[in-house]
């Protein structure tokens, strides 16, 4: 059986994922760009097969040949120069970190974050700044690394997803060039052990 994406031609990607609703498989690298495309974030893709919209989900399946390597984990490829700039910045990135991870309610991480706004403004205040130019900044670079057409409540809001994006850009690059290696899967079926059979089905 064939393991081609149809969007990208890959013969061989190390990992898939399939559209629940109607079972079309991409490349979990085409899956991601798909995914990050969709606005607002929280909607599900529409299959680019048969325009079905419905959530993706990676397949879980074993390589026969060799072991699945572990890839690093996203936060040691996410370049971290922007978080390192001043503390203000580096102590923002951390709070989101929280907040994407879970371990946050959006309504205290964006409390928090608009306090540290705050508090950033009012020491540069202290030094002779204009206090609105930290919202100004925040706006300007918020503007810049979102898409055209993006609508967000609060600045929190969009900052989670500046860094969301930026995540899910790095995960894309990691996952083609994992693609690029040839790897033999196995069709075997968990339940009955069938070889290779025909038709396989997905537990959401």
């Amino acid at each position: 059986y064939s393991r081609v994406c149809d969007i990208c031609c890959s013969e061989e990607p190390r990992d898939r994922s399939v559209f629940i609703g109607c079972g079309h498989s991409i490349c979990r690298a085409c899956a991601e760009q798909i995914q990050l495309a969709v606005l607002p974030p929280r909607r599900h893709p529409y299959c680019p097969f048969c325009r079905k919209n419905s959530k993706l989900v990676t397949m879980v399946e074993v390589l026969l040949d060799e072991e699945k390597e572990k890839g690093p984990k996203i936060e040691e490829i996410i370049d971290s120069t922007e978080a390192s700039r001043d503390s203000y910045a580096a102590r923002r990135e951390k709070l989101i970190q929280l907040f994407l991870r879970g371990e946050l309610e959006e309504e205290t991480y964006t409390t928090v974050y608009d306090l540290h706004l705050t508090e950033e403004a009012c020491a540069r205040g202290v030094l002779g700044f204009r206090p609105n130019d930290v919202y100004d900044e925040e706006y300007r670079r918020l503007l810049a690394a979102l898409p055209l057409g993006s609508i967000y409540r609060n600045y929190a809001e969009a900052a989670a997803d500046v860094v969301r994006r930026r995540e899910k850009r790095a995960l894309i690059e990691r996952l083609r060039r994992e693609d690029e290696k040839k790897l033999v899967y196995s069709r075997v079926c968990g339940r009955c052990h069938s070889e290779s059979p025909r038709q396989r089905c997905l537990f959401k």
